[in-house]
């Protein structure tokens, strides 16, 4: 079986690629975009550091339903367009964006005027809380029009075409790099603003992007055609089943980051810094991430039009390249872990004395990109499958599991980052391998059921007269 799905086929490889290498150079950018912003305030004010960990954690918790009703259109999108019904991928994708931009105006609400009171719930204090409110609240102004880049995103995505997700992020980041430059560190007669001149490059170089993005969809005309009619003409019904879809994909994803800030919360009770620390080194575990994070966008397209046409064996063999390919990708990066632990950290940080005590922990995040890539490739193929659900009860426990051996390792074992580090490995290696054999067993039940109604149609018929 493995020399049947991993040997050299050509038509599979282009499929994947064709939708993985665009996502992948717009995850670089987004990357780059992150990294560049840590990395200036880093060097501009180590504090920063964790006033950015501990105002990102919650938000990305806040953004987590977003995630939910992109992900529950990306799935019918895809699954209608593999049971060659364009006309219902198109009203799953038109519903989409008056409701997400209503859902993200209530955010921008929530996030501007509340920023405070949901950051000091992860122990922020004093400086660190002031700067971290005054980031979350400038760039909780892209809530004003986030709704309708979530529903482009989908629409691309359940197409499978990437490229324009790819060209707004690259200009995003571009626009990002030069306002950092001259907002953070006022250079060129521009105010020196620190951490929020950073807030500020990353609002404006999101608004430029999201126009760039919107012109895009809706002059693609592939498979099917937006119109302007059919966005206004909403439907609460249509909305509400690719949101039920999605919600336990957003589910998921607030468990997760709800885990995440307990073990921020934890490292700010031992010291402030610690959690910035820890921002560092969640970025870092990013770059393999969105690497491969276009190869998950094509194993839930792939797997999803294949579930579509109802063609199991099709499913599984593009699950299982896409986790090849990731564990390749990963094999490459963990390389560059072992061998330059110090240069990388040197990026974020440049006392000699942290990047000393902290740069063997990327031992540990070499090893810890594997069994991420098979949770997060292999939960996109199941969710491609249309059960949005399993990755919610996985993360349950492996929530609990992650925050109950972080405490054990950091304050009975006195283990510090290294001990949640071992905690976040353990967590993503059993719910990895717990979601290949979810994926395989779907898929082999189907196989099976469809050789058996072959076998039977194949069958002499009995006279019953």
């Amino acid at each position: 079986m493995f020399k049947e799905y991993f040997a050299e086929n050509e038509p599979v490889r282009n499929k994947i690629l064709g939708i993985a290498i665009p996502v992948m150079f717009q995850m670089l950018a987004d990357y780059i975009l992150n990294i560049t912003d840590t990395a200036f305030i880093g060097q501009y004010d180590v504090r920063g550091l964790s006033a950015i960990t501990n105002s990102l954690f919650p938000y990305f918790m806040f953004l987590a339903f977003f995630f939910a009703t992109s992900k529950g259109t990306t799935i019918l999108i895809s699954q209608s367009l593999g049971a060659n019904k364009p006309k219902e991928a198109r009203r799953y994708a038109e519903v989409s964006f008056i409701f997400n931009q209503v859902l993200s105006f209530v955010y921008f609400l929530v996030l501007f005027f509340f920023a405070k009171n949901i950051i000091s719930l992860v122990g922020a204090k004093s400086e660190i809380l002031d700067m971290g409110t005054n980031y979350i609240q400038i760039i909780s102004f892209q809530f004003l029009f986030f709704g309708f880049v979530m529903s482009a995103n989908s629409v691309f995505e359940g197409k499978g075409i990437t490229y324009p997700i790819m060209i707004a992020s690259i200009l995003k980041t571009i626009l990002n790099i030069i306002l950092d430059y001259l907002l953070i560190f006022g250079h060129f007669g521009f105010p020196e603003l620190g951490l929020k001149g950073a807030a500020i490059a990353t609002l404006i170089s999101q608004f430029i992007a999201c126009v760039v993005l919107l012109i895009f969809v809706f002059n693609n005309r592939s498979e099917f055609i937006l119109r302007l009619t059919g966005i206004i003409r909403t439907n609460l019904k249509i909305y509400l089943k690719s949101f039920k879809l999605g919600v336990p994909a957003g589910l998921d994803f607030v468990l997760w980051v709800f885990g995440q800030n307990i073990l921020i919360l934890m490292l700010n009770k031992l010291n402030p810094l610690f959690s910035g620390f820890y921002g560092v080194f969640s970025l870092i575990l990013s770059l393999s991430l969105n690497l491969y994070l276009g190869i998950s966008v094509a194993a839930m397209n792939l797997v999803g039009k294949s579930t579509g046409a109802n063609k199991p064996k099709d499913a599984l063999m593009y699950g299982n390249y896409c986790m090849f390919y990731s564990l390749f990708i990963c094999l490459l990066v963990a390389v560059a872990f072992v061998i330059f632990p110090k240069n990388i950290l040197s990026l974020f940080m440049k006392e000699a004395t942290h990047i000393d005590n902290l740069y063997s922990n990327l031992y540990i995040m070499a090893i810890i990109l594997f069994p991420t890539a098979l949770n997060v490739v292999g939960g996109n193929a199941i969710r491609g499958t249309g059960n949005t659900m399993w990755m919610v009860w996985t993360q349950i426990p492996g929530t609990i599991f992650v925050v109950g051996f972080s405490y054990l390792f950091v304050f009975v074992l006195n283990m510090g980052i290294t001990g949640v580090l071992i905690a976040v490995l353990l967590d993503e290696l059993l719910r990895g391998i717990a979601n290949y054999i979810k994926f395989f067993l779907f898929c082999y039940k189907r196989i099976n059921k469809e050789v058996i109604t072959q076998s039977n149609q194949e069958l002499p018929q009995i006279d019953t007269d």
